[in-house]
């Protein structure tokens, strides 16, 4: 990221930086609460390339020293919900981890000035990064994990899905109603497709936040009340008869301290 309103070479960009955007026919909002930071700026944009860059070679190395035994055990076996979410749960993380690096190369999605491509008079927008991927992906875990372990309720895992949807579904509406591209012509790089945001007032910010939380929170104790219900029979008997469940035992142990974990920090978050 060598340059973002001409060379960043100087140590001082302020009221001087902020004339000549203005001469250069910049909006001011292109820039407002930029200057006097740009190199805060450059610096945390490469902060975060070097550790999305670190945490796709340690998934690479992982993946490499386990495929050995993952071609052992897991290949060859026959298909079922078991084999088919190992997969998903392995590879999708080793796929999302380089589509984050290479997304540092390209164009339209690097730090350079989060610019989109232009094409003649015809502008197309940043495709977001605010898009909730990661979220996604866990609203799915958790939807399965409901189904699985309640016997296959669907309504059950309905209630657990579509409370987690709706933060989603927020951050999507916000995200396109507060994001807008316009053409901006920069003195060092030319004509180009910024794409501008508008500043959401902090209350609103504020309940949209706690909106979100407390829908997860939702979602949370009906996956903790499936968890306890189905598990804690099936334990209790056991260590009776004296027999081991393992994988209830972990369900039981892991899944409430994860759920309660999870929900506190959620809550201490935004002061519920």
């Amino acid at each position: 990221m060598m340059e973002i309103y001409g060379p960043v070479t100087d140590d001082i960009v302020g009221y001087a930086g902020a004339l000549q955007v203005y001469k250069g026919g910049i909006p001011f909002i292109a820039v407002q609460g930029r200057l006097g930071k740009t190199k805060q700026y450059v610096c945390d944009d490469y902060n975060r390339m070097e550790l999305t860059v670190l945490a796709a070679a340690l998934v690479v190395c992982s993946h490499i020293s386990t495929i050995t035994e993952e071609i052992q055990r897991m290949w060859g076996s026959k298909l079922t919900i078991t084999t088919i979410l190992f997969y998903v749960n392995r590879w999708m993380v080793l796929v999302y981890a380089l589509l984050e690096v290479i997304g540092i190369f390209i164009p339209y999605t690097s730090p350079v000035l989060r610019l989109a491509v232009l094409r003649g008079e015809y502008v197309r927008p940043l495709p977001g990064h605010s898009m909730d991927r990661v979220g996604l992906i866990s609203i799915v875990f958790v939807t399965a994990r409901a189904f699985a372990i309640s016997g296959g309720n669907r309504l059950l895992s309905l209630v657990v899905a579509l409370p987690s949807l709706v933060p989603v579904v927020i951050k999507a509406y916000t995200y396109i109603s507060s994001n807008y591209p316009q053409l901006v012509t920069f003195p060092s790089i030319g004509r180009q497709c910024l794409v501008s945001k508008q500043h959401t007032p902090v209350t609103a910010t504020t309940r949209l936040g706690i909106s979100n939380q407390a829908c997860f929170i939702m979602a949370d104790i009906v996956v903790l009340y499936i968890t306890l219900t189905k598990t804690w029979n099936t334990v209790h008997m056991a260590r009776k008869q004296n027999v081991k469940t393992p994988l209830m035992t972990m369900l039981l142990r892991d899944g409430t301290r994860l759920y309660v974990h999870r929900d506190m920090h959620l809550v201490a978050q935004h002061e519920l």
